[in-house]
């Protein structure tokens, strides 16, 4: 090292400076550490979830130990709010097709005025091509279950259903809460012998995808499963797929892990309306100056307006003019 880097050295984890014992985070730290702030497997997320979950679901035990987890739970209610604070905020383009309203439906949904399916949840972006999703080392054990089950010989069919909406039964697919009715495509997953080990359910509008549920009795089965469907949404203009599930801080380990590895993020949604007015259109500024010459188009339309207006201008001034009115007795 020269002489002007004495008393600098590179951490072996991170481009992170240490100089004298102090250290400090160089920009690209500053980027990653916020992207993180927005995904899996990070100690934010845990530390949420211990805290989330233990006041959602943990009320039953009234006993001296489990009050006390509760108010230690509650010491850690601030930290919940601000990681939902500092999640980053992604736009959900919806139709007005019956799919988007599905969709928007669905994401309006709260309990105790509380929005259900906004704060927190895990969002896949989509990639135009599929191959782009399936690379890289995150994906190794999506690629390798995948396998493992076509190995086994388990085999994914679909079909559209028309006018589907979820039903008010328990135990059914989807939000039992939504009235809109949509097209919905049910998928399903065959072993060898032909019987049913999988099922899912997916509303797809313009740009965004709701998947109501996904489960499998076999193991590997979710993993080709889901990938079949990530397949045919890249091949399609979707690239946003959510989930009916609970918000990140509220589910179980195995489903965070099992979203991260799929490459989900955490994000807090808002829904946009995608349906715009056409603006009107105007000529560029390099259209406006002055000797300009214009598409042949706008040129035959500039001569039609000049011809009218002349001959406008010629009857106007050729016609007599017009006697005023005899003021009233």
């Amino acid at each position: 090292m020269g002489g002007g880097a004495r008393g600098l050295r590179a951490h072996p984890l991170c481009s992170r400076r240490v100089r004298f014992g102090v250290s400090r985070l160089t920009r690209t730290d500053r980027r990653v550490h916020a992207a993180e702030r927005g995904s899996y497997g990070g100690r934010s997320l845990d530390r949420a979830a211990n805290c989330a979950r233990t006041l959602r679901f943990d009320w039953s035990p009234l006993t001296l130990p489990g009050l006390a987890a509760h108010l230690t739970q509650l010491a850690c209610l601030p930290g919940l709010i601000r990681y939902l604070t500092r999640l980053p905020r992604t736009n959900v383009p919806l139709t007005e097709r019956p799919a988007g309203r599905m969709i928007a439906e669905h994401l309006s949904c709260r309990r105790w005025g509380v929005p259900r399916f906004r704060l927190a949840q895990g969002v896949l972006h989509l990639p135009p091509d599929f191959s782009t999703y399936a690379r890289g080392k995150s994906r190794q054990a999506m690629r390798t279950n995948v396998r493992r089950a076509r190995a086994r010989g388990f085999r994914c069919r679909h079909e559209t259903v028309t006018d589907w909406k979820p039903s008010e039964l328990r135990g059914h697919p989807g939000n039992r809460g939504l009235a809109q009715a949509a097209a919905t495509e049910h998928w399903w997953v065959l072993d060898r012998d032909g019987a049913r080990v999988g099922d899912a359910w997916l509303t797809v509008d313009e740009d965004c995808a709701l998947l109501h549920s996904l489960a499998s009795s076999e193991q590997d089965v979710r993993w080709l499963l889901h990938t079949e469907i990530v397949q045919r949404l890249c091949g399609s203009d979707c690239r946003m797929l959510l989930t009916n599930s609970h918000d990140a801080p509220l589910l179980a380990p195995g489903q965070r892990h099992f979203q991260h590895m799929l490459g989900y993020s955490v994000a807090r949604l808002r829904p946009q309306s995608s349906g715009r007015a056409v603006p009107r259109p105007i000529d560029p500024p390099f259209y406006r100056h002055q000797g300009a010459a214009r598409p042949a188009s706008r040129m035959a339309s500039s001569a039609a307006a000049a011809a009218s207006a002349s001959s406008t201008a010629g009857s106007t001034a050729g016609a007599p003019a017009s006697r005023p009115a005899a003021p009233r007795a």
